[in-house]
C-alpha cells in the first residue's frame, strides 16, 4: 500500500477553540535526501488529504489551509472542488501582479477563501489585501515594532489576522493584546512557566491518582479500588468501554469486569487519559488530542521493541503534555510524580528507548518531519494515530 506523508497544525480563535487546520507537507523518502518542489508538495497534500484520506477525516468541518503555488493559482494545476472548506495560502515568494490579484478575486468569487502567508506589508503587496480573507503574520520574523505597525495598517481591511509561529505564552499574550483574530503555533504544547508554582490541591490529587494507576506493582484489586473510588471516572470509563468504538461483545457493568475483559494495561491507559482531560481546564482542547496522537504514535513506533510492553510507549506519549497542562517544567513534574525511572528519563530528558521514540514523535509533529530524511515509518504512524485520536476523542465525549 502507498504511504501518505502530511501533518496538520491547528489554528485557534480568540477563545482558543480550533478554527481551522493547516495541512503540511511531510517528506518520507526511503532513499536519502529527495527534493520536492512546491508544486509537487502541494499536489501531495491535496491528493493525500482530499482523495486518499478524506478531508473530513483530517479536519472535520473546519477550514483546511493549503499552500497554493503559482501553478495552482493560475489554473495550470487543478484545485480541489471543496471550495467552501479550502483556504488557499498565497505563498510569500509568489510575484504580485495585477493578474494575480484579478485571479485571486475570481477564486474568491468562486467560493475559495484566500490567506496571505508570511505576509510583509510592502507597496507591491498591498493590493492583495483587497482580496484576502486571512492575513498570516510570522511573529518570529517581525520585530515587536514591525508587528504592531503591520496590525495597525492591516486592521482596516476585511481580512482576519492570524499570528503564526506563536511559540511562547509571552508572544501569545502580546498577540492577544494587539487584537489578532486567530493563532497558530506550538505555544499550547508548552508550559507557561511561573517561578515557584506548584499544582493546585485538586490537580495534585488527580496527579497522585495518575501516578498510582501507572504503578506497575498495582494489581487488579488495587486498580479496581483506585478507579471505583472516583465515581465520575468509573462512569466515564464504563461509558467509553461500552461504546461502539471499543467493540466489547458484552455489556460491561463493573470495573472488575472491565479489567478482566480488556486487560489491566488498557484500563490504566484509558483511565489516565480521562484523568488528564480533567487537568485541561482553561487549555485548548487540542492539547488532549495531541496527547492521544503522541501516545498512539509512540505505541506504533515501539512495536518492534520486544523488551518492553507497548503500553509503556503509549504512556510516555500520553504523559508528554503534562508540563503544558500544569504549566510546570517537565523536570519539576517528574519530581512531583514518582513514575518509573525509565518513564521519568524519557519525559524529562528524552533519553533511553522510550525517550528516543518520544523525540521522533514530537520532531515530526513540530515540522522537523519536513526534512528530506524523514523516516517513513514515523509519517505512517502519524496518520494512523491521527485517525485513532479523532475517533477516541469522539468516543470519550466531554471531560468528567
Amino acid at each position: 500500500m502507498q504511504t501518505f506523508y502530511l501533518a496538520r497544525q491547528p489554528i485557534y480563535d480568540s477563545g482558543l477553540r480550533v478554527a481551522g487546520y493547516e495541512l503540511l507537507f511531510r517528506n518520507g523518502q526511503v532513499e536519502g535526501a529527495h527534493f520536492l518542489n512546491g508544486d509537487q508538495a502541494t499536489s501531495e497534500v491535496i491528493t493525500s488529504s482530499v482523495v486518499d484520506i478524506g478531508l473530513n477525516n483530517l479536519v472535520g468541518t473546519h477550514p483546511a489551509f493549503i499552500n497554493a503555488t503559482q501553478s495552482f493559482l493560475n489554473g495550470d494545476l487543478p484545485l480541489p472542488e471543496l471550495k467552501g472548506q479550502i483556504v488557499l495560502e498565497v505563498l510569500e515568494d509568489i510575484e504580485v501582479t495585477e493578474g494575480l490579484v484579478a485571479r485571486l478575486g475570481e477564486l474568491s468569487r468562486a467560493g475559495y477563501r484566500v490567506a496571505l502567508d508570511d505576509f510583509v506589508l510592502e507597496p507591491r503587496a498591498e493590493p492583495l489585501l483587497e482580496v484576502a480573507d486571512y492575513v498570516k503574520l510570522d511573529v518570529c520574523a517581525l520585530t515587536r515594532e514591525a508587528l504592531i505597525d503591520h496590525v495597525e495598517r492591516i486592521r482596516p481591511h476585511r481580512a482576519r489576522l492570524i499570528a503564526e509561529k506563536v511559540e511562547t505564552h509571552e508572544m501569545m499574550a502580546l498577540c492577544q493584546e494587539l487584537g489578532f483574530d486567530m493563532y497558530q503555533g506550538f505555544f499550547f504544547c508548552k508550559p507557561r512557566l511561573i517561578s515557584g508554582k506548584r499544582p493546585e490541591a485538586n490537580r495534585l490529587a488527580v496527579l497522585q491518582l495518575i501516578t498510582r494507576l501507572q504503578d506497575p506493582e498495582a494489581g487488579m484489586d488495587e486498580l479496581e479500588r483506585l478507579v471505583t473510588c472516583d465515581p465520575a471516572l468509573s462512569y466515564r470509563l464504563l461509558k467509553y468501554i461500552n461504546s461502539a468504538y471499543c467493540g466489547v461483545p458484552v455489556e460491561v457493568t463493573s470495573i472488575r469486569q472491565a479489567l478482566v475483559l480488556v486487560g489491566t494495561n488498557l484500563v490504566r491507559s484509558w483511565a489516565t487519559l480521562l484523568l488528564l482531560s480533567r487537568l485541561s481546564d482553561g487549555k485548548p482542547s487540542e492539547l488532549i488530542v495531541t496527547a492521544l496522537v503522541r501516545a498512539r504514535m509512540a505505541e506504533l513506533l515501539g512495536e518492534s521493541d520486544t523488551s518492553r510492553e507497548n503500553n509503556q510507549y503509549f504512556t510516555v506519549g500520553l504523559l508528554s503534555v503534562l508540563d503544558a497542562l500544569l504549566d510546570l517544567d517537565m523536570e519539576d513534574v517528574v519530581k512531583e510524580l514518582p513514575f518509573d525511572a525509565e518513564v521519568c528519563a524519557a519525559l524529562a530528558g528524552r533519553t533511553g528507548p522510550l525517550g528516543t521514540t518520544l523525540s521522533r514523535v514530537i520532531d515530526y509533529e513540530q515540522d522537523l518531519g519536513a526534512r528530506d530524511d524523514a523516516d517513513p515509518a514515523v509519517a505512517e504512524a502519524y496518520l494512523k494515530a491521527l485517525a485513532w485520536a479523532d475517533e477516541t476523542q469522539q468516543a470519550l465525549g466531554s471531560p468528567a
